[in-house]
């Protein structure tokens, strides 16, 4: 709690979007399925972009980790509420986005973010009075943020793009 007496939450959680920002972004298998999605969509897909939607959805999902952790909330709330949402938008997605999705999603939690973010929550949960390293840790939050994040971005993209471009044939 010394951090939040400080006053550095803000820092400390922008400390914690950029490590999972960047981690994501520099995820090698992370390339790769974002240039497999391009090649398969015939370029409906842009690889850099979606890179960019999952690297800003791991972000946030570290950030509200390390938030979590700070208040002390259980992380089975969170997880449930991940889940939930992920089905939720699952019934709203187009089916072509499902299987990116779910892969996406497994793929962000990679070789490069999971000891990053790992090492991110157990520093901080060991050094928080009252928080255990191994009930506080938040490695399993990313999973569900990116699948809906992906969920969101092939909503967006599938039902607005598409629908603008229909507009102007």
């Amino acid at each position: 709690m010394i951090l939040l007496k400080k006053g550095s939450l803000f820092w400390l959680l922008v400390f914690a979007f950029f490590i999972g920002f960047s981690t994501t972004i520099a995820e090698p298998a992370l390339l790769a399925i974002a240039d497999k999605a391009s090649i398969i969509s015939n370029g409906r897909i842009d690889a850099f972009f979606l890179r960019l939607y999952l690297a800003f959805s791991v972000g946030f999902a570290i950030s509200l980790g390390v938030l979590r952790i700070l208040l002390g909330h259980p992380m089975h709330y969170y997880i449930i509420a991940g889940y939930v949402t992920v089905v939720i938008t699952t019934f709203f997605a187009p089916p072509q986005i499902t299987g990116l999705a779910y892969d996406s999603g497994g793929v962000t939690t990679s070789t490069v973010t999971v000891p990053l973010v790992v090492a991110l929550g157990l520093g901080l949960a060991s050094n928080i009075e009252g928080r255990s390293p191994l009930i506080d840790s938040f490695c399993a939050d990313c999973l569900c943020f990116t699948v809906s994040y992906d969920y969101s971005h092939g909503i967006w993209h599938f039902s607005y793009i598409d629908f603008k471009k229909e507009k102007k044939l």
